[in-house]
């Protein structure tokens, strides 16, 4: 409608130093331009991001008078303004709806859900008294009561959002739980491991039977010193065997048992490497 609508953004930034040349339409003059070309003093580089993209004011185009014959251009163009705007409107709920879908469980969202449910009913009522070309003061009214809603609409929404990051915070702060696990395998020579959110880890396996009297295994997931902890166990009851653990490093440590006809177990627990 006019040259501000169009908005220039190069990698998500406002852009500079770029020139906006519009196309006088000639064929509709409902729509007053019918394109143009965006001209940059200074071209993007390859592999930049370019966002062309149109922002419509709130805003009447032209103040009907009671007195005065409307002009069938002006009159067009202002229901044109109006729709595209609903169109944005639309778009703008539809983008929300979608970015807070898996918020739940709130008593908040039941009050935006029901501010958005008023806002598209508004909008509804709207668009059908400009298609069927109704009072131009109610439609004006209208969109003056539409524009107060998604004014208190956006008041919740930032309200919402400050809530669902406070419970955020929360909840990072006394809540940790597992984001990755291993069970034993052939592949993984029958070891597992358990990593919590917080980088705390719980990994262990075992050392089969006949297979010598010392040997290294190697952890699963990288420790982040070597001041852990291993527990470890023997798999016989035959007096003074042993199995005895050593020279922990980040990723390995080394086992000694009293004899090859005895089995172990290790479990490792502590922080592991970020």
């Amino acid at each position: 409608f006019i040259k501000s609508n169009v908005i220039v953004k190069v990698n998500h930034e406002a852009a500079s130093g770029y020139g906006l040349f519009c196309v006088q339409n000639t064929s509709n003059s409902d729509v007053p331009f019918s394109g143009g070309r965006i001209h940059f003093a200074k071209a993007p580089k390859a592999g930049d991001v370019i966002t062309i993209y149109r922002k419509l004011e709130k805003n009447r185009i032209v103040d009907y008078q009671i007195t005065a014959p409307y002009n069938p251009v002006a009159l067009n163009q202002d229901i044109n303004y109006l729709v595209e705007l609903i169109k944005d409107m639309q778009a703008d709920l539809d983008n929300f709806t979608t970015q807070y879908s898996e918020i739940t469980d709130t008593e908040k969202i039941d009050v935006v859900l029901e501010r958005i449910n008023v806002v598209m009913s508004a909008i509804d009522d709207v668009t059908e008294m400009i298609s069927d070309l109704g009072d131009v003061s109610e439609i004006r009214t209208d969109i003056e009561n539409l524009e107060d809603s998604i004014d208190t609409l956006d008041t919740s929404v930032q309200s919402l959002d400050d809530s669902v990051s406070t419970l955020n915070t929360f909840k990072n702060s006394i809540f940790d739980y597992v984001i990755e696990t291993q069970s034993p395998s052939a592949a993984n020579n029958y070891t597992w491991y358990r990593k919590y959110k917080s980088g705390w880890i719980e990994q262990g396996g075992s050392v089969a039977y006949g297979i010598g009297t010392s040997g290294t295994v190697t952890l699963p997931v990288a420790m982040s010193d070597n001041k852990y902890t291993v527990v470890s166990n023997t798999e016989n009851d035959a007096a003074n065997n042993y199995f005895r653990i050593a020279d922990k490093t980040t990723t390995t440590f080394n086992w000694y048992k009293s004899s090859t006809n005895m089995a172990g177990d290790w479990i490792v627990t502590g922080f592991c490497a970020q």
